[in-house]
């Protein structure tokens, strides 16, 4: 299973690492239970995937064939990192196409920093718990 998925703050954050070869059904596999963890958590739930580890990955065509990008309510800010050059691009097409909130970012401390002045909410709810 290359990926993990845990909370980065409790019930706010949603912490998703990919590496190593990653399949169609594991990204299915991990955007269900981000979702779940979405639907849980207090909204707005946003979420930091870092794709810095993968080595191989699916086409965009693959992905957009096989992947349901719904929006939820509930759902905030997908901070993205480790991603470079045509990537960066799919993160542009992924954001038009799902009408979702993507951001590119180097590191988790620029994604939290970012979600920090994006959403006042976040300091009242807590501590930082360690990533999976």
């Amino acid at each position: 299973m290359p990926y993990e998925l845990g909370w980065q703050i409790h019930n706010r954050v949603i912490y998703r690492r990919y590496y190593g070869d990653v399949t169609l059904e594991e990204i299915q596999q991990s955007s269900d239970e981000a979702r779940a963890m979405v639907m849980q958590g207090i909204p707005l739930v946003h979420s930091i995937i870092d794709a810095s580890e993968i080595d191989r990955f699916p086409s965009l065509r693959e992905v957009q064939r096989s992947t349901h990008f719904t929006t939820v309510e509930e759902e905030g800010w997908q901070m993205i990192m480790g991603v470079s050059g045509v990537a960066r691009l799919l993160v542009s097409v992924l954001t038009q196409i799902t009408g979702k909130r993507f951001r590119i970012v180097n590191t988790v401390d620029d994604a939290m920093a970012f979600l920090y002045m994006q959403d006042e909410t976040l300091a009242e709810t807590g501590t930082l718990t360690a990533q999976p």
